[in-house]
């Protein structure tokens, strides 16, 4: 007996209504599933619960029984879904309707650099310097480090026009005076010398080494890799320099700047801040000489008569940089 009252104990209840399913206490607070005449499968508490389930094919969770401050959801027959509270909320419900909040689609921000933003020197991250590793002739690519925020061409920038030397002297083998002009190459760097006899060149290359860093085994190779780097980024600086200040003249992008020449009163009107005020005025008179419009016709000519017909199209971004992008 004892055991046949254990086994029947241990069977199954049926469902009351339809056949559905049901667990719980119905009584004093207690938890309820069942399945309701609509064949909807219903959990609830009877006294001051919480209740989920389906109605008519909807689902429903919240409190039935004394107006509590329980919160409801439910999936009407048109299926939308409704946020409700019966005891209180501001976003209460009555009826079917619900309230639908549309996120605004974040903006895509512009390729390229600003009109007057400048790149700041900046501190290494939290995790130390940066490890590089030399790629080809002039070119590094990172080591266990994403290239999206800080990178060594952005502060290869902003360390050329800090330690931008303004006027030298140009001396001949003999130590002779030839000529006194503005900086326009990696080499003029290595002319100027500061309070301690150290060149402007080799100031910024140790400051460069103490934002990044290389193995013991890529040291020279390093060394060759930024002293190239360099001598493009500063001839690149130069030529840069007057577009900046036809932008700032006349208001205008890189592409309309290109084709635009002032004169040397508005060059010097615009002088860029990194600059000092004789190596502007140098490079005022530079451009508006005969001199320089004629290499710059000749220089327009070769790119017209090169082969590769996507020179100059590659953007800012070093090649090794864009490689590990695309991996």
């Amino acid at each position: 007996m004892f055991g046949l009252r254990h086994r029947g104990l241990a069977r199954k209840r049926a469902c009351e209504a339809d056949g559905g399913n049901s667990q719980g206490t119905n009584a004093a607070g207690g938890n309820s599933q069942g399945t309701n005449a609509d064949g909807g499968n219903s959990r609830r508490t009877n006294v001051g619960g919480n209740s989920q389930g389906t109605n008519a094919s909807g689902n429903s969770l919240g409190t039935n029984a004394d107006g509590g401050t329980g919160n409801s959801q439910r999936v009407g027959d048109d299926q939308s879904n409704i946020e409700m509270s019966n005891g209180g909320f501001d976003d209460s419900n009555d009826g079917g309707s619900g309230t639908l909040q549309v996120m605004d689609q974040p903006t895509k921000k512009a390729r390229g650099r600003g009109k007057k933003n400048e790149t700041q020197l900046r501190v290494p991250p939290p995790s130390g310097k940066v490890m590089l590793k030399p790629q080809g002739s002039k070119q590094f690519t990172y080591v266990n480090y994403n290239p999206k925020d800080y990178k060594y061409g952005s502060q290869v920038g902003a360390l050329i026009k800090r330690f931008y030397p303004g006027m030298v002297n140009i001396h001949d083998e003999e130590g002779r005076i030839l000529e006194k002009r503005a900086a326009m190459s990696w080499n003029d760097y290595y002319c100027k010398k500061d309070i301690t006899n150290v060149t402007y060149a080799r100031l910024l290359k140790c400051e460069f080494w103490t934002l990044f860093k290389v193995t013991r085994a890529d040291v020279r190779k390093a060394d060759r890799n930024l002293e190239t780097y360099l001598a493009k980024r500063v001839s690149d600086l130069i030529y840069q320099a007057r577009l900046d200040a036809v932008k700032i003249h006349k208001d205008c992008d890189d592409n309309q700047a290109r084709a635009i020449h002032l004169t040397e009163e508005q060059y010097i009107a615009s002088k860029l801040w990194w600059c000092d005020n004789d190596a502007w005025v140098f490079l005022s008179k530079y451009w508006t000489s005969k001199e320089y419009k004629t290499k710059r016709k000749a220089a327009q000519a070769s790119r017209l008569k090169s082969v590769d017909v996507a020179q100059n199209r590659g953007g800012s971004r070093p090649w090794g940089e864009t490689q590990q992008l695309l991996v």
